[in-house]
Order: structure tokens, then sequence, then C-alpha cells
């Protein structure tokens, strides 16, 4: 996974996606180092102090979130459905082009500098950002509990 050359293009297309504020800079500090002790591998693969981070930190930051980024466009053939009938997708928050760390959102189509288009660019690694938490947004908005399970705990109701 390559770094970023521009400082903080990763920060800047996190906060682009998902948040008006700024994000501190030590949001993405550790989830480099929790990517460093999990996979054992030294800090300076997954970024630099000075805010060059690569594609798994920022999956990272927005998992930690409740976002998720699947892989949607590779070299111009879309790895999940088209851009028209991901855009009806409520849970869709936008896109990441992992080779500049442009965020798109839309539509219409803008980076987090203002670049604008009638769709994000396919010729790269374009990633969908989506909520995790979606299927359960009508249950939180109209306060009707729900029960979660998994393979490793009980049934917990919510």
């Amino acid at each position: 996974m390559s770094v970023m050359s521009n400082p903080r293009i990763a920060r800047d297309a996190v906060q682009h996606i998902l948040y008006p504020d700024i994000l501190p800079d030590i949001v993405f500090h550790s989830a480099v180092a929790l990517l460093a002790q999990e996979t054992s591998q030294p800090t300076s693969v997954y970024g630099d102090a000075a805010g060059h981070w690569t594609m798994d930190v920022v999956r990272r930051v927005l998992g930690d979130r409740g976002y998720q980024c699947s892989l949607a466009c590779s070299d111009g053939r879309w790895q999940l459905d088209s851009l028209k009938y991901l855009c009806r997708n409520p849970g869709l928050v936008g896109f990441l082009d992992a080779s500049n760390m442009h965020a798109w959102t839309g539509p219409p189509w803008k980076t987090q500098n203002g670049t604008q288009a009638e769709s994000p660019p396919t010729d790269g690694m374009l990633w969908a950002v989506h909520k995790k938490w979606m299927p359960l947004e009508p249950f939180y908005a109209r306060g009707v509990p729900f029960q979660v399970s998994t393979r490793d705990g009980p049934m917990v109701k919510h």
C-alpha cells in the first residue's frame, strides 16, 4: 500500500465524507499504531508523523466510526453495482479514490478541494464508503427495541 505524498490529504478526505469539523491527527496516529501492532509491521508502512497515510489507515479510521469501505471500481470495472444503483442506497456516504485520496460526495459529485464531475473517476481503485449500521437506523429513529446476536456471544437487547 503506498503512502500519499501530500500531507494530511487522507485526513481531509475523511473529513469531507463524514464531518465538517477537523479530525485531530491523533486519530490517525492511533490507527497506525493499532495496525502496526496487529500486523507486526513497522508504523512507517502505514504513514508518517507528517500526515501521509495509506488507504489501510483511512479504512481503519472510518471503520472505527461505523463506516465500511468496499472496493467499488477497479481499473474501470465496477466490482459492486453500477454508480446509478449505488446512489439509490441511503447508506452510501461517498467514494474514496485510493490513488490520490480524493473523497467524492454527491451527486452532483465533488471532492474536498472543490473539483466537480458527473461521476467519480473509475480509472484506479475507487472505494465506496457506506454506513455499516444502516439496517438498524429505522429502529433507532423510531425507538423500537431490537436484538443483535453474534456467533461469539449471547443475544443482546438494545
